[in-house]
């Protein structure tokens, strides 16, 4: 794959990159660059609210273990 160098310094991320690592606008990217002239791109990940509640709606209905025990020296 190749892509092009714009005139205001943009390239264009194609379309099944973004599809597969689930990139989206507003996304932030980390540059990294090498001395033999290589630069990555990595994605910035952050935890989302949606993932948050996706992830909490999965534990849904799971039975949690209680525990009598003391949680930092604070008594039940």
């Amino acid at each position: 794959m190749t892509t092009t160098l714009s005139a205001k310094g943009q390239i264009v991320i194609p379309q099944e990159v973004r599809a597969k690592l689930d990139l989206r606008p507003g996304d932030d990217f980390i540059v990294l660059y090498s001395n033999t002239g290589e630069i990555l791109l990595r994605p910035v990940r952050r935890r989302s609210s949606k993932s948050l509640v996706d992830a909490l709606q999965a534990l849904h209905g799971l039975a949690l273990a209680r525990s009598d025990e003391p949680i930092r020296g604070v008594p039940l």
